[in-house]
């Protein structure tokens, strides 16, 4: 049996694996039978492979971060940057863990967005919840759609609104700087008045 193989059947029979200080985690342990033990064992080192998160490249590591700054990154760009590993939809888990009830509201409220071209924020219950969500959104809006996330909230934006989105931090972003050009101006005509004050002693 292959390690990729192992990895796909221990999913499947509902034991989860992860990497701990290069050590091999698999839980729940009571599910673990004396031959499940044996081939984990067999295939340790190439588990561990499959199942350590890859060192993203500095370009990956750029492309990820405009995920948590406005207007987003586009979903057509974030599905060429991931890495997903290999048996898994997108890096997804097998068992979902979004509940039903938030999958629905997600999905009917994306269902909503994309009928009337229109911003769509989700608030997730959790950190897994998030990721997966946004996976999917990144799977099934058009991929000149934005995705952003801020703390718990994924916004999924039209390409207009995205636009409008960019324009707005432009024009804070040229009067944050006017602003301070005239706040340091000041500062240097204040400082160059006191330097010529003079003082009078008696």
């Amino acid at each position: 049996m292959e390690a990729l193989e192992l990895l796909n059947d221990l999913e499947n029979q509902g034991l989860r694996l992860a990497v701990k200080r290069d050590r091999l985690l698999v839980m729940p342990s009571r599910r673990i039978t004396e031959n499940t033990r044996s081939l984990i064992r067999k295939h340790k080192t190439n588990l561990l492979c499959l199942i350590r998160p890859k060192s993203a490249t500095a370009q990956q590591i750029k492309t990820f971060r405009s995920l948590f700054h406005s207007p987003g990154i586009k979903a057509g760009d974030l599905l060429l940057t991931i890495n997903p590993r290999p048996g898994t939809y997108l890096g997804l888990p097998r068992d979902p863990v979004t509940k039903p009830d938030q999958l629905r509201k997600f999905t009917n409220g994306l269902e909503k967005a994309l009928n009337n071209e229109g911003l769509f924020n989700h608030h997730a219950l959790s950190l897994q919840e998030r990721k997966e969500m946004t996976l999917l959104a990144m799977a099934l809006v058009p991929k000149d759609w934005t995705l952003e996330i801020k703390r718990m909230l994924l916004i999924i934006r039209p390409p207009a609104i995205a636009d409008d989105v960019r324009q707005q931090l432009v024009r804070k972003w040229k009067s944050d700087f006017a602003r301070r050009q005239i706040e340091d101006f000041r500062k240097s005509s204040r400082r160059k008045h006191s330097d010529n004050a003079s003082s009078f002693f008696e």
